[in-house]
């Protein structure tokens, strides 16, 4: 976890004994009598000697630093959650799923024909939010599933590049991307807790892999208090859930091969 081998070398030498073996007989710390058995050769030792290089991983402890500050932060500042009362219900589970949302990407209508910064997103996506839960605000929804991640962020890393190493352009810094992209999707949750109980399943993207694991870690840290939320943060890539006799997948496509 600290420190990785940036090189290592392995050699041997020879070290040279008496062929010789002691026997001796003590009392009270004093030699009483014993025996020598000495052959007058001279024995050849095999030595073997390692020298290895170790590099610290900086960047791996940084990255776990700021992690473990956000969800220590989270966690002290976690809302206390009163219990909601929720209407009576019908069975109806709802998806609110709204994959690709790219945070952090600029484009330039001149150049690409559509604008796109942090605020244009915010301002798409809660409008969307609002519009899709307007859908059902005259059923009785039991629960509902809110996907999250799906390259809910545009970059993985200070460098501005995605998890593989893409460049992209990126409207601001990094650190207050992920702040925004974190309030953003609390203010998300918050607004489907408001008509039913919510589970989040956080579903790693192609673009933003480890900060969509870092954005559920303190999602659950938010919400650890509050029942009627649910964060689903296991690291595996593809989900799965079960509402009477279907089953529902969640994944987002990128390590799939379409033809199977």
């Amino acid at each position: 976890n600290e420190w990785k081998i940036d090189r290592y070398r392995i050699k041997t030498s020879e070290g040279y004994r008496k062929d010789r073996s002691v026997k001796w007989k003590v009392q009270d710390g004093k030699v009483l009598e014993g025996d020598v058995n000495d052959t007058g050769r001279m024995l050849v030792v095999p030595l073997y000697h390692l020298e290895v290089k170790l590099v610290r991983r900086t960047e791996e402890i940084r990255g776990r630093m700021v992690a473990a500050n956000f969800i220590a932060d989270a966690k002290k500042h976690a809302p206390k959650y009163a219990t909601v009362k929720y209407k009576k219900t019908r069975g109806l589970w709802y998806e609110v799923d709204m994959p690709d949302v790219h945070l952090g990407k600029e484009t330039w209508a001149e150049e690409s024909g559509e604008e796109y910064n942090i605020q244009i997103t915010r301002k798409v996506v809660t409008e969307t939010l609002n519009k899709l839960l307007s859908f059902v605000s005259v059923y009785g929804v039991e629960r509902i599933l809110l996907p999250m991640g799906n390259d809910f962020f545009n970059v993985d890393n200070q460098f501005n590049t995605t998890t593989h190493g893409t460049p992209q352009q990126e409207d601001t810094r990094w650190g207050k991307t992920f702040r925004e992209g974190k309030r953003l999707a609390v203010e998300m949750i918050d607004r489907c807790a408001a008509v039913a109980p919510v589970d989040v399943m956080m579903i790693a993207g192609n673009h933003d892999e480890a900060r969509t694991f870092y954005l559920g870690e303190i999602l659950e840290a938010q919400y650890s208090g509050a029942k009627h939320v649910s964060v689903d943060n296991r690291a595996m890539k593809r989900k799965y859930v079960h509402f009477g006799r279907n089953l529902i997948g969640f994944t987002h496509g990128y390590w799939e091969k379409i033809a199977r």
